[in-house]
């Protein structure tokens, strides 16, 4: 019987394209880019550029850590290094609080987008009963995959990746062949919406589409080489998304017109709609089914994320050591998947049926997935802002310390943080403006609860993964 993780299970590319199956390429033809769209309008193409520096100010806090800490722990092995066994602690169940309302987030929408969408670009008339069902489906092949180790998830990743990324250059390509008189003013601040619609697509938009690259940072102890590939799959993930982030958003947004961009956001779906009306019909079906299914991508790279966590949390004595069982011959960590798997069908459930129950299907569970998608935001932010602050601290005992790479750079990024935090918050409608509510109320009873169990949580060991 297996008691550790399969080490050396993949290499670099393996953690490149389960980091991007987070990011889904083929998104900047709908979601990626309507959210930023919305309010950079015809700068949203320079809005996915600014928001890639900030992306790596914030990638660059794993690269550092990366170098010297590759453990199933994660961010929260970071943390523990930097501000000690408590702030780990909290961090830990935090993420865990992430994850679980970032599938759920992504079981949500898909459902209530899968039927709609696909009605809007092939004119059918499916009910939304399907795309409960698909969701349903997708949601146990993903946990199957990710049952069954981490190479079938990386294979899996690895061919939805690279079929993504070749239509989004190929339909760009052709988007652009189309646009009249192509010019560079996407790359320019405009009058309208001049810096302010620049920067608030930045924040609610384009910076958060790269969120999910960390995915990789708790799979350390079954990667080649870990203090040298899992840095590295951050940094190139990063830089690969903006190149099909520029190229995907400047395309659309050029054929749609830079004067046009007031119903752009609205659209839901403008590559598709464009690929419906410059190239076809069956161009626009593939897309659009292309987009729905890769819904598998991100639930596969978070799955393998959070279980990993779990994992560590058993075994260093967090959570009962149950959840570091492991499969006998695949290694994988299944009391923690099968156990994770129950708390985000709960959630999806409890969720989904009250705000169905208040609104009905397409208000509710709109709503429901707006909900779990700023419970998501806020806790991931919070984490990464406790990982930066880590950083300074553990960089005090490092011998190799940089004053820009170790204190400057996160500082930044932890600025860039606390306003995203601030634009994720302020003016959500009811009953939305609950969901940062949720998370600080998560926060306090955890943090009663550690206290009542500090003498025990002082015994917990967390592995560093050296």
């Amino acid at each position: 019987m297996s008691d550790k993780l399969k080490a050396d299970s993949i290499g670099l590319w393996g953690l490149i394209f389960i980091a991007m199956g987070s990011l889904a390429p083929i998104a900047i033809f709908a979601g990626a880019i309507t959210g930023a769209s919305a309010t950079a309008l015809g700068e949203t193409t320079l809005s996915f550029i600014v928001a890639m520096f900030a992306a790596l100010f914030a990638g660059n806090t794993i690269f550092q850590y990366s170098k010297k800490i590759a453990g199933a722990s994660g961010y929260y092995g970071y943390v523990n290094a930097g501000l000690g066994k408590h702030p780990a602690v909290f961090t830990a169940y935090l993420y865990v609080l992430y994850a679980v309302f970032n599938i759920s987030f992504l079981i949500l929408i898909y459902a209530w987008a899968f039927s709609g969408s696909i009605n809007l670009i092939l004119g059918t008339s499916l009910p939304n009963a399907v795309g409960v069902i698909f969701v349903l489906a997708v949601t146990l092949l993903s946990f199957f995959v990710v049952y069954r180790g981490l190479r079938p998830s990386a294979l899996a990743l690895s061919i939805l990746g690279i079929i993504q990324i070749a239509i989004v250059v190929v339909v760009s390509a052709i988007f652009i062949s189309k646009v009249p008189s192509p010019t560079l003013t996407p790359f320019t601040i405009q009058k309208n919406p001049g810096l302010t619609g620049l920067f608030l697509g930045v924040v609610t938009g384009s910076y958060l589409s790269y969120a999910g690259y960390g995915t990789v940072v708790a799979l350390g102890e079954e990667a080649k080489a870990p203090k040298r590939t899992v840095g590295r799959a951050v940094i190139f993930v990063i830089l690969i998304a903006t190149a099909y982030y520029v190229l995907g958003s400047y395309s659309t947004t050029s054929l749609w017109g830079l004067n046009n961009m007031s119903n752009f956001a609205s659209s839901g779906y403008p590559g598709a709609i464009l690929a419906k009306e410059y190239i076809g019909v069956g161009v626009a079906a593939i897309i659009i089914l292309l987009y729905n299914f890769v819904m598998f991508t991100p639930v596969v790279a978070f799955l393998n994320s959070v279980s990993r966590v779990m994992y560590a949390m058993g075994r260093d004595g967090i959570l009962p050591a149950r959840f570091q069982r492991l499969h006998p011959k695949l290694a994988t960590p299944t009391f923690s998947l099968w156990f994770i798997l129950g708390l985000i069908g709960a959630t999806t459930i409890i969720l989904g049926g009250i705000f169905y129950a208040l609104y009905g299907f397409s208000n509710g569970l709109f709503d429901a997935w707006l909900f779990a998608a700023i419970v998501t935001t806020v806790s991931t932010l919070i984490i990464h802002g406790m990982v930066n602050v880590s950083l300074g601290f553990s960089a005090k005992k490092w011998p190799d310390r940089n004053v820009f790479y170790h204190y400057v750079a996160p500082a930044i990024s932890t600025i860039i943080i606390l306003v995203v935090l601030y634009y994720s918050a302020v003016g959500l409608p009811s009953p939305i403006y609950l969901a940062p509510i949720v998370v600080v109320v998560y926060s306090l009873i955890l943090i009663t609860l550690m206290y009542a169990r500090r003498a025990s949580y002082s015994k917990v060991e967390i592995r560093r993964g050296e």
